[in-house]
């Protein structure tokens, strides 16, 4: 992936202010070189995360998912097994860090056949 991709993630990482503040999650689905949809952890629940969670505490939208949905309204399903995932997050203070999608992103992320992932 070229800097200017993983700038972009990284940005959207670290300055949104709705992001959940102990947690500063960007995911970018790529397709082809191009991205098809940036996602990020927001403090509101989603069904998908409610179907997949076994943990209610952790319903909160998370980056990869945010990333799939908005990949799946605008391109549909099919798409999915031939792009490519990559997750970043990023400390309060700006620096990267472990980004290893949880088992509940895991799951989903295996149910919607994404062959290939990447995280910080």
């Amino acid at each position: 992936m070229d800097k200017d991709r993983l700038d972009r993630i990284l940005i959207e990482a670290s300055t949104r202010s709705d992001l959940v503040k102990s947690s500063r999650h960007a995911s970018a689905i790529i397709y082809k070189g191009q991205i098809l949809s940036i996602g990020n952890n927001k403090r509101k629940s989603h069904p998908l995360m409610l179907r997949f969670n076994k943990n209610s505490p952790k319903i909160f939208l998370h980056a990869e998912i945010d990333a799939i949905i908005k990949t799946v309204n605008n391109h549909g399903n099919e798409i999915l097994k031939d792009c490519t995932l990559y997750v970043l997050r990023t400390t309060k203070s700006g620096r990267i860090a472990s980004s290893e999608p949880c088992v509940i992103c895991k799951e989903i992320i295996k149910a919607f056949n994404i062959q290939q992932v990447f995280w910080s």
